[in-house]
């Protein structure tokens, strides 16, 4: 007498509906927590990228023997690190700006990852502190340059990213060593 088993090789359409539906609602409810996490990674590995752009200005500017400078697009993610030629190549002391050398740059027109922007700076600040740059009229929105010389020094700055989520890192250049730190990350307050 043969066995007469009933054996099931599949599921049925309604079975594969409700795993569906809880699978979407598993991910809408950890999207938030998903995105958070996302936008977390996204700025500091921007922030990481930005400290190598700095000290790779610092390192060409010591091996070439000539000032570079390192400046942004306020509000994007772009910057650029150039040879300065002209005055500013004979010391720190005779002047901030000169011609930029772009076309011997093989790092000008660098972009940060999409969704992290440079914040605006707010200006040069007085006396031996830090220096945030200020904006250059008629250039786009570009920042004053910070110079980097061939002895290894540079102008003490902060640089402050802003990325998705209101999320924010402050990196501050320290111009004695050429020293780049990155802050703690921050997230603004919502509004009530």
């Amino acid at each position: 007498m043969p066995n007469h088993r009933s054996s099931r090789d599949a599921f049925t359409l309604l079975e594969l509906l409700i795993v569906l539906a809880v699978l979407a609602g598993m991910a809408a409810l950890s999207w938030p927590a998903v995105s958070g996490l996302l936008a977390k990674s996204e700025i500091r590995s921007a922030a990481k990228q930005a400290r190598a752009a700095l000290t790779r200005a610092r390192l060409d500017a010591m091996e070439s023997g000539r000032v570079h400078q390192f400046r942004y697009q306020a509000g994007t993610g772009r910057f650029e690190i150039a040879a300065v030629t002209g005055p500013a190549n004979e010391g720190p002391e005779s002047g901030l700006s000169g011609p930029v050398d772009r076309e011997a740059s093989e790092n000008a027109g660098n972009t940060l990852p999409s969704g992290v922007s440079f914040e605006s700076p707010g200006g040069y600040k007085d006396g031996l502190g830090f220096a945030e740059p200020a904006v250059l009229s008629g250039e786009e929105g570009w920042s004053a340059p910070l110079l980097f010389f061939p002895n290894g020094r540079t102008s003490s700055a902060k640089l402050r990213l802003r990325g998705r989520r209101d999320y924010s890192l402050q990196l501050s250049l320290r111009g004695v060593t050429g020293t780049v730190t990155i802050g703690k990350l921050e997230q603004a307050e919502e509004w009530p």
